[in-house]
């Protein structure tokens, strides 16, 4: 009977430790599937974040893009007006000019009418 008890001690101290055994594989296995699930998660979520950053980027670049060609027709308005400016100056200065060439011309004529007018009186 001891010899029973004893080797139904030894049964059940090695079903107790395959038991364990198989406990600790179950918990190994368990925990590498979450360390897998959680890797995987971090990974969609890593993936995520990179889509909305070059998203982010692809935005800031086509606002620059936008603002530069904003500021590129502002400064060709700004020439434009400018060139309209100097265009009109240009007029007012030939008007000018016209005007005073036409006063000494017609100041020359009136001198020469004078002088001809003189003359004949005398």
């Amino acid at each position: 009977i001891e010899e029973l008890e004893a080797s139904h001690v030894e049964v059940v101290a090695a079903n107790d430790t395959a038991l364990l055994e198989a406990m600790m594989a179950i918990d190994a296995s368990a925990g590498k599937a979450a360390v897998n699930a959680a890797f995987d998660a971090a990974k969609e979520v890593q993936a995520l974040a990179d889509a909305e950053a070059q998203r982010k980027i692809k935005d800031a670049q086509q606002e620059a893009d936008a603002e530069r060609e904003r500021l590129l027709l502002r400064a060709g308005a700004e020439k434009e007006a400018e060139k309209e400016v100097l265009i009109a100056e240009l007029g007012t200065a030939k008007r000018a000019a016209v005007e005073e060439a036409s006063a000494a011309a017609s100041a020359a004529a009136n001198a020469d009418a004078h002088e001809r007018i003189a003359v004949l009186e005398a």
